[in-house]
C-alpha cells in the first residue's frame, strides 16, 4: 500500500473520510454498502470529501499515520485500529461503531485527551463477537451532519 502526496501535482487533495475495514469480531458486515453510500454522499461537492477505505493488514506504521493525518473524518468499528487516531489533526471527527451488547468506551475516554470530536454510534443487535450491520441511512446522515458542522468552523475546508 503506497501513500501518495497529491500536493506535488499542484492541487490540494480533498479531505478524506477514512472508512476502516476490520476483519473478524466487530467487523462491519455491510462495509461495502456503507462505503457505497458514503461515496454517493461525497459526490455532493459542497461536502468537499473523498472516501478512502483503510485496511491495516499490510500497511506500515508510516502509511497508517499518513492516512489518518490527512483524514477529516474517520468511521470505524470499535477496535485497536482506532489507536491510529493519535495521528489525526485537530478538528478531525471520529465516528466509532459500537456493538449494542458491549459498548466498550475505551476510545471515548482515550480520544477525550485529543483535540478531535468523538461520536459513538451504537449498532442495534450487534455483539462483540460477530459482524455488525450498521444502519446505512442513519450513519450516512450522521456523517453528513457532522461534516457540515465541521465546515462551519472552517476546519478541513477544501480550497484548491
Amino acid at each position: 500500500m503506497a501513500v501518495t502526496d497529491d500536493t506535488t501535482a499542484g492541487t490540494l487533495p480533498l479531505p478524506t473520510v477514512l472508512v476502516v475495514r476490520r476483519h473478524g469480531a466487530r467487523s462491519l458486515g455491510n462495509h461495502d454498502e456503507v462505503v457505497a453510500a458514503f461515496e454517493t454522499l461525497c459526490s455532493d461537492e459542497t461536502l468537499g470529501l473523498r472516501v478512502t477505505v483503510f485496511d491495516s493488514t499490510n500497511a506500515t506504521v508510516r502509511e497508517q499515520a499518513a492516512l489518518f493525518r490527512q483524514s477529516a473524518l474517520v468511521v470505524a468499528p470499535h477496535g485497536s485500529g482506532l489507536s491510529n487516531c493519535v495521528f489525526l489533526r485537530p478538528g478531525a471527527i471520529v465516528i466509532e461503531l459500537l456493538p449494542w451488547e458491549y459498548p466498550n468506551l475505551t476510545f471515548y475516554v482515550a480520544l477525550s485527551w485529543l483535540p478531535v470530536l468523538h461520536a459513538a454510534m451504537v449498532v442495534d443487535g450487534a455483539n462483540a463477537y460477530g459482524a455488525m450491520v450498521a444502519d446505512v441511512r442513519a450513519l450516512t446522515e450522521h456523517l453528513r451532519e457532522l461534516r457540515l458542522e465541521q465546515l462551519e468552523t472552517g476546519i478541513f475546508a477544501h480550497t484548491p
